[in-house]
C-alpha cells in the first residue's frame, strides 16, 4: 500500500505537475514584465483602478454604481493588506493567483474532462496566458476586479461541463459579488444538461433551473444587502453607469465608443477562425445539442449583450477566451505527428509575437496572413472531430 508520501512523490514527479509548473513560472515571467514594483502604483492609479483601490483600503467606500458591487476582489486585498502585505502587492499577489487557477482550469477542461494529450492542453493554457487581454493587461493594470472574474468563467464552464451543480454553484455566487455579469453564465449549467441526452437529463435539467433560481435570488438579495451599506447604490437602477447614468444613457454612452472589427479580432486574432471551424466541425457532428456549441451561442450573446453596458469592448469580451482555447485545443488534439506539433509551437509563438507587440502592426498582418494561409493547407482538410 502506498505512503502519503509515496503519493506525492510521484505526483510531484508527474507531467501533470510539470505542465502546472510551466504555467506557474510562465505567470512569473509575466509579472516581471508586465508588472510594476516600485510600490506607488496605487498612488497614481484612476477611473475603475481608482474606484478598486479606494474600496481595498476601506470597507463599504463610498464609489460610484456599478463598481461598488464589486466587493469580492476589493474584500480579498483588504484582508492581504490587514496581515500586512502592501496595497500593490495585496493586488499583485491576488492577480497571480487568480490566474494561476484559471489557466489550470482551462488546463483540466481539455486534460481532464476531454482526456487530450497534456502537451495540446498546456498549449491552449500558454494561449490564453498569452492573451493580452485575457492576462497580460491584468498585470499591466493589477488593480481590477477582472483576474477573478475570468477565473469564474474558467471554473464555471470547467464544472458546467462535469456536471457538478454545487461547486457551479458556488462558483458563481461568488462571481457575483465580484462582478455582476457573472450572473449571465447562471443557464450554462441547464443548457448543457440539455445536450447530454441520458437517463440523468431531466434531473440535471432541473437541477440547472434551481441553481439559475438560487444565482438570481442571491444576486437580488446581494444588491439589497450592498445598498444597505453603501450610500452611492440608493436609487440606482439595472443597467445603469457611472456617475448617475440611467439605463438608456448608459448604452448611448458605451455605444458611443467605437468599436471596428479589428479591435474584436486582435483579442485573439487568428485563434477565432480556428475556433469558429471547430465549432463548425463539432455542430455538423452533433447538431445544436453539442456542449461547446450550445456554450458559444450563450456566451457570445452575453458579451454581445455586456458591450452594450461598456466601453471597452477588449475587456467586455476577453472572458470568453477559455472557450475559444478549448475549441481550439479539441482541433489541435487531431494532430499528434512531430510536424504538425511544431507547427503548432511556431503558432504559439507568433501568437505571442503579436499579442505582446514584439512586431509592428505591418509585420503583424503578414504574420497573420501567413499563419491562416499555413492553417488552412496543414489543418483545415480534418473533416471531423474525435472528442
Amino acid at each position: 500500500m502506498q505512503t502519503f508520501w509515496d503519493k506525492t512523490k510521484r505526483y510531484l514527479t508527474s507531467t501533470r505537475f510539470f505542465c502546472y509548473i510551466i504555467i506557474a513560472l510562465g505567470l512569473l515571467f509575466t509579472t516581471v514584465m508586465q508588472g510594476r514594483f516600485d510600490g506607488l502604483y496605487y498612488l497614481h492609479v484612476s477611473g475603475d483602478n481608482a474606484r478598486y483601490i479606494a474600496m481595498s483600503q476601506q470597507w463599504f467606500a463610498s464609489v460610484d454604481y456599478p463598481f461598488a458591487l464589486r466587493l469580492f476582489s476589493p474584500s480579498i486585498a483588504h484582508s492581504l493588506m490587514h496581515w500586512g502585505m502592501s496595497p500593490d502587492g495585496s493586488w499583485l499577489l491576488l492577480t497571480y493567483v487568480a490566474s494561476f487557477f484559471g489557466l489550470v482550469f482551462i488546463f483540466k477542461i481539455l486534460a481532464d474532462y476531454y482526456k487530450l494529450s497534456y502537451f495540446t492542453s498546456l498549449l491552449c493554457a500558454l494561449l490564453a496566458m498569452f492573451t493580452y487581454w485575457f492576462t497580460q493587461f491584468n498585470f499591466n493594470n493589477f488593480i481590477l476586479v477582472d483576474p477573478v472574474n475570468n477565473l469564474v468563467y474558467a471554473a464555471s464552464l470547467y464544472y458546467a461541463l462535469r456536471q457538478r451543480i454545487i461547486p457551479f454553484t458556488i462558483v458563481l455566487l461568488v462571481g457575483i459579488t465580484n462582478k455582476e455579469v457573472a450572473i449571465f453564465m447562471a443557464p450554462l449549467f441547464a443548457l448543457i444538461a440539455w445536450t447530454k441526452q441520458d437517463k440523468t437529463m431531466e434531473k440535471r435539467i432541473w437541477q440547472g433551473i434551481l441553481a439559475l433560481v438560487i444565482l438570481v435570488l442571491g444576486y437580488v438579495i446581494f444588491r439589497h444587502w450592498a445598498a444597505s451599506h453603501i450610500s452611492q447604490l440608493e436609487n440606482v437602477v439595472f443597467g445603469g453607469g457611472p456617475n448617475g447614468l440611467s439605463l438608456v444613457q448608459n448604452v448611448v454612452f458605451s455605444l458611443s465608443e467605437n468599436t471596428n472589427i479589428y479591435i474584436i479580432y486582435h483579442i485573439l486574432d487568428f485563434l477565432w477562425p480556428i475556433a469558429l471551424w471547430s465549432g463548425y466541425l463539432l455542430y455538423r457532428r452533433q447538431g445544436i445539442r453539442q456542449e461547446l456549441v450550445v456554450t458559444s451561442i450563450l456566451l457570445v450573446l452575453t458579451f454581445t449583450f455586456g458591450r452594450f453596458f461598456a466601453t471597452d469592448a477588449e475587456r467586455v469580451f476577453a472572458p470568453i477566451t477559455p472557450l475559444v482555447v478549448v475549441l481550439c485545443g479539441v482541433f489541435f488534439d487531431q494532430f499528434k505527428d512531430d510536424r504538425r506539433r511544431f507547427l503548432l509551437l511556431l503558432m504559439l509563438f507568433a501568437f505571442m509575437a503579436s499579442q505582446l507587440n514584439w512586431i509592428s502592426q505591418d509585420s503583424d498582418l503578414f504574420v497573420q496572413v501567413i499563419f491562416l494561409a499555413v492553417f488552412s493547407y496543414e489543418f483545415l482538410p480534418v473533416k471531423k472531430l474525435e472528442v
